[in-house]
């Protein structure tokens, strides 16, 4: 009875755990991609300023 109770413990955490990292991985992910794409378009609209003197 003790080890059924450990395996399902075990089966409830597994399932739980590997959405959440995985979701928490590509959470990650995507927001520093946006930080990227951010600071590029800043970088850009930096330069067009200097360029035309603004």
């Amino acid at each position: 009875m003790k080890y059924l109770l450990l395996a399902l413990g075990f089966l409830t955490f597994a399932t739980v755990a590997a959405p959440v990292t995985y979701v928490a991985a590509n959470a990650e992910s995507y927001y520093s991609q946006r930080n990227q794409q951010n600071r590029d378009y800043a970088r850009q609209s930096q330069a067009a300023r200097r360029a035309y003197g603004r």
